[in-house]
């Protein structure tokens, strides 16, 4: 399974831990590293008997269950005259504590109450279909407390400097408005709106005063800057898709496609196709590398790990390290290994990272600096550098290894970088030092 990143069942997340809710008809999916699937779903082979699908690792097994009740759509029956589902709070009702029981626990929970996993994240317990029980779990956006998420707009205040979010922080389904009133007298407002092909553009508050944004997906399509509700409502909804439209991530990449926009005969197209053959970078589903496409601190971080080898295990969470750093989110455990290994520090006094905004000069050789263990302070000539600069002690690194050749003398150290200036930096510093 050397192309395979991980097994998903959907059964689990109904409840079954073993992946064999048998009263539910599911489906595990091989994700495979190009962000494409393979789907197994449950299926009846006969009236009696039931194909039951399940991950083992990162490969599906497959086990034949008899279903006493008879088997119809992929599930066993359930005995609709022993068998009731009830839950305390109504239904999906992230905000109140509740409890679901059932009688015949097919999907291999008998009962459950709503629980808080963490300061954030709540496990949430309802009846599918009034009968079996379903666990999912609810970002919860103003905390976790008592079994329930807490309700209510988010302000972070500092005196008069103040950032508030009218939809109570990183609600997809709720658009939201940023008022902000920064450390210099500044007023500001951003709303969450819609891009192209169904992706949103959601602001949140990380300080007072301070805010960042995010490009996430919208499975059942955004509206009107916010994310469409499904059927059965969900705060951390999983998506599929065999390509994934542009948006501000390294999340776009598929190392499966060439690149048709780049010259192999240029430094910057020689750049783009060394970090493909070397896995350290792809390309986008349209078979372009976009060299002119700037780059963002998750996706920085994500390319340096994969220029130095590093292994990046796929269970690693931010465990609150970053307050702008979200669980499950495609950069999470690229951040979280950079954090751990000392190449990224995140901002000072603030616990925050800034996964979204640009990689500028100064940052990425800090970065560089720590990963492949460079000496510093070595000499250069740029005129723009002082010695009192934080970034100075890197300055020598470019100018050693010719890092941006197309500057000359000029470091440009808050000059946001593109994925040609990061690919031609990773490329003359790893030949270098081979």
């Amino acid at each position: 399974h050397e192309g395979v990143w991980r097994c998903v069942d959907s059964d689990v997340m109904q409840g079954a831990e073993d992946g064999k809710a048998i009263g539910v008809q599911g489906t595990v999916k091989l994700q495979n590293w190009d962000l494409t699937f393979t789907p197994y779903t449950d299926k009846c082979t006969n009236d009696q008997t039931l194909l039951e699908y399940f991950c083992q690792g990162k490969s599906v097994q497959s086990q034949t269950i008899p279903c006493a009740h008879g088997c119809k759509e992929g599930r066993c029956q359930i005995n609709t005259d022993t068998t009731t589902c009830t839950e305390s709070d109504g239904g999906f009702n992230e905000f109140l504590r509740g409890t679901a029981q059932t009688r015949e626990p097919l999907s291999k929970i008998a009962s459950g109450t709503d629980e808080c996993l963490d300061a954030r994240r709540l496990k949430e317990y309802s009846c599918v279909k009034g009968q079996v029980i379903s666990t999912e779990t609810v970002d919860c956006q103003n905390g976790c407390r008592d079994g329930a998420c807490v309700k209510g707009n988010v302000e972070l205040r500092d005196g008069d400097t103040f950032c508030r979010d009218s939809d109570g922080g990183y609600v997809m389904t709720t658009k939201g408005t940023l008022t902000v009133h920064d450390s210099n007298g500044k007023n500001t407002t951003q709303e969450d709106n819609c891009m192209s092909n169904g992706w949103l553009n959601e602001y949140r508050c990380t300080a007072p005063g301070e805010y960042t944004t995010f490009v996430e997906p919208c499975p059942n399509g955004c509206q009107d800057g916010a994310c469409l509700p499904s059927a059965s409502t969900t705060s951390s909804a999983s998506f599929s898709s065999d390509s994934f439209p542009g948006a501000d991530y390294e999340r776009d990449v598929n190392q499966t496609v060439p690149f048709s926009d780049v010259d192999p005969l240029t430094e910057d197209g020689r750049a783009a196709i060394y970090l493909y053959n070397e896995q350290i970078a792809g390309g986008f589903p349209d078979g372009q590398f976009k060299g002119d496409r700037l780059v963002n601190r998750a996706e920085a971080s994500k390319f340096v790990l994969n220029a130095i080898g590093a292994e990046v295990p796929t269970y690693l969470r931010n465990g609150g390290m970053f307050r702008d750093v979200f669980e499950d989110a495609w950069y999470t455990r690229f951040v979280r290994k950079a954090a751990d290994l000392g190449i990224i520090t995140g901002d000072e006094g603030k616990q925050t990272f800034r996964p979204g905004d640009g990689v500028n000069t100064a940052e990425f050789l800090a970065i560089l600096s720590r990963a492949f263990k460079l000496d510093t302070n070595l000499p250069h000539q740029f005129t723009d550098v002082s010695e009192n600069d934080w970034f100075s002690p890197y300055a020598g690194i470019a100018w050693k290894y010719q890092l941006f050749p197309n500057r000359g003398s000029s470091l440009q150290a808050g000059k946001t970088l593109n994925r040609y200036e990061v690919a031609v930096a990773i490329m003359k510093l790893r030949e270098a030092l081979q």
